[in-house]
């Protein structure tokens, strides 16, 4: 349904916050929150947000196969992986705190 929203707002997306309200009328049936970062990224930005997306993973990958010393390169992957961690379990982490 994530995806459906975004093919119908293509260009601009939904808006910030909005998301939520059209996920009840596209078959939820009440106001829930995205499951993971990404898609509420593209519903809610359009092409703003799969733009954001693939320049986000664009440096990351850039300065991560970039040649560093391997103290760097030790502290860019504990903040990968918990950049993986949020953005794949924002929900998750929305019910627990």
């Amino acid at each position: 349904m994530k995806i459906q929203i975004f093919y119908d707002y293509f260009l601009t997306g939904v808006g910030p916050g909005q998301a939520p309200k059209l996920r009840e009328i596209y078959g939820y049936g009440k106001r829930v929150a995205a499951h993971t970062e990404y898609s509420r990224m593209l519903s809610e930005h359009g092409m703003l947000g799969l733009f954001s997306l693939l320049l986000l993973f664009g440096i990351s990958l850039f300065h991560f196969f970039r040649s560093q010393p391997i103290e760097k390169k030790l502290i860019q992957n504990i903040f990968g992986i918990f950049y993986i961690i949020s953005f794949n379990f924002a929900k998750l982490l929305k019910i627990i705190l």
